[in-house]
């Protein structure tokens, strides 16, 4: 139930034991010896007020037996040098603040402030990992996350931003406050990830969502008709497999989705009929909505539901006039006379 700390097996050894530990091949680590009835005092810049027994920290290990120096030893000593006045950090880095505090005083370096805030967690409330949703950021730019997107997100976990837009990264760093880390762990949220995602897709220009798609669906899009595409699908992507899928919807033969095929198999043929008759050329989406209405009174769901299952193979998406002034006449007919074989004699 105490903190583990050293026992002090060799913190008093004469010479001549150390030198008989060395005959015997032992290896010593290098501790710094830590004064017995000291307080460690700081004020934390997130968790405030913060004490420190000396007697519950013991003698710690500054250099291992390989030769290499620990880490906290390393990390203050980095910081102390670059001349790091603030230290902000997980929550789990606390117990190594006083040891820090203790070999900078000792060395006479520069103390900065230290704030600790708490860790990132999963759904399931236990600190984030590969388990419970944790990334690389490799693996996120692999799917398609955009920076912005990602550091948005990253920036408002455990920090809260007046601001809900989404934001530079000089705005998000003018707009950061102490004052507003939250004292609670945050929760990683793929959802509210994927809301900044939205967001910046929204900004994104032309050319970045072009290099999203691969040659072979690029080679697919007349050059005359990328603008007009990216314009007409890009509120209803989220990653780079959805233009792909986007792409090959209106450009290529449509895979009918379970929903899709059942609506076309409850809508009746005279439906598919009277679209292809009123589909001009060029295409546009008024005069085969004018059409229905007028011929066989339909509206709403039972309007756009199977029109938009016979031209895209799925019951939702983009708006359907800007995709049909991408798709030729005749291809939109194809696709009408293919819906009235599976509709209802």
């Amino acid at each position: 139930g105490l903190p583990p700390r050293y026992t002090g097996t060799c913190a008093h050894l004469n010479a001549e034991q150390v030198q008989r530990q060395h005959a015997a091949g032992r290896i010593p680590t290098l501790r710094f010896r830590v004064p017995p009835t000291t307080t460690y005092s700081f004020d934390d810049l997130v968790k405030g007020p913060q004490r420190f027994a000396s007697k519950d920290i013991g003698d710690f290990i500054v250099r291992k037996t390989d030769g290499m120096p620990a880490f906290f030893f390393c990390n203050a000593i980095d910081d102390a040098l670059m001349g790091v006045t603030q230290v902000l950090r997980g929550e789990d880095h606390l117990t190594n603040t006083p040891r820090q505090i203790a070999l900078l005083q000792a060395l006479e370096l520069t103390i900065p402030q230290y704030g600790h805030f708490s860790l990132i967690t999963g759904q399931d409330n236990a600190p984030l990992s590969k388990r419970n949703g944790s990334h690389s950021l490799n693996t996120l730019r692999q799917q398609g996350y955009l920076p912005q997107a990602l550091l948005n997100y990253l920036a408002r976990l455990g920090h809260q931003y007046r601001d809900n837009s989404l934001m530079t990264v000089p705005q998000l760093s003018a707009h950061f406050s102490l004052e507003h880390i939250s004292r609670s762990p945050a929760r990683y949220d793929a959802a509210h990830l994927n809301h900044w995602q939205q967001e910046a897709l929204q900004q994104a220009d032309h050319d970045t969502l072009w290099q999203w798609l691969d040659n072979d669906t690029q080679e697919l899009i007349p050059d005359s008709e990328q603008q007009a595409f990216i314009a007409a699908v890009r509120h209803n992507v989220l990653f780079p497999q959805d233009l792909v899928t986007w792409a090959k919807r209106v450009y290529s033969e449509p895979p009918l989705t379970d929903e899709a095929k059942h609506c076309l198999m409850e809508t009746s043929a005279a439906f598919f009929q009277v679209a292809s008759e009123h589909c001009q050329d060029p295409a546009e989406l008024k005069p085969i909505i004018n059409a229905l209405k007028t011929t066989l009174k339909v509206k709403g769901k039972a309007l756009f539901m199977p029109l938009r299952a016979a031209l895209t193979g799925t019951l939702s998406g983009p708006e359907l006039g800007p995709l049909l002034a991408l798709i030729k006449t005749s291809e939109i007919k194809r696709r009408l006379t293919n819906a009235q074989t599976l509709a209802q004699p």
